[in-house]
This record gives C-alpha cells, structure tokens and sequence, in this order.
C-alpha cells in the first residue's frame, strides 16, 4: 500500500491545511503543463495522478479515516511478519509453519484490500 503521507510528504497528524498546502507545492512541481521536456511529460503525468490521489483521500475526512485504518492493519500484519519470521529464526515455530502463516496474512491482507480499496 502506498503511502499518500509521505507522497505529500506531511505527517500523519497533518491537519487539511497542511495537507492542501503541501499538495499545491507538489503539483506545481509536477503538473504536465509546467512541464517543457516532451519526454517528461508522461513521467509527470503519471506523478500528478498520484499526487492528485493522494489528496483526494487524505483531504476527505472518511475517505482519510478508512485510509488510516487500512495503514494501522498494515503496520500491524508487518509487525507480526517480522514476529513470526524472528521466532522462526530463532527455531521458536517452525519454519514452515511461519512460512504458512505469513502466507495466510498476506493473503488475508489482499482481501482486505481489494474489498475496502478507497
């Protein structure tokens, strides 16, 4: 999942002023208009879309809320990743079965993604 902070490159407790503002700034950079290089042009194109999405999630505020939730499932599911392959490592759980589980949470993490895409 990408995240649209850094790609606006606010914080997470980034209030709608913030986040506006910062989104002007990386438009400006990147708007194919501004653009005078034919070659870039597509380059930035395809960066003012994301740009352009990652504001139109973070500036509504149920859109953003949904949005940070699917980042805290995220965090979490990494967490337990990094858990269970350490423990695996350390010959705590059996390789294969962390294997498995790690496989079933990014499974299940697809899922959710694909059922609650913004």
């Amino acid at each position: 999942m990408e995240d649209f902070y850094t790609r606006l490159g606010v914080s997470q407790d980034a209030d709608t002023v913030q986040i506006k503002k910062a989104f002007r700034e990386k438009v400006k950079q990147v708007h194919p208009d501004t653009i005078h290089v034919d070659e870039d042009k597509p380059k930035a194109a395809e960066l003012f879309i994301k740009i352009k999405t990652a504001y139109d999630i973070l500036a509504d505020t149920n859109k953003r809320k949904e949005y940070d939730e699917q980042l805290r499932r995220q965090e979490k599911l990494q967490t337990r990743r990094e858990k269970f392959e350490q423990a695996a490592r350390q010959g705590k759980v059996a390789k294969d079965w962390a294997e498995i589980i790690i496989e079933f949470q990014t499974i299940m993490q697809i899922i959710s993604n694909i059922t609650k895409t913004p």
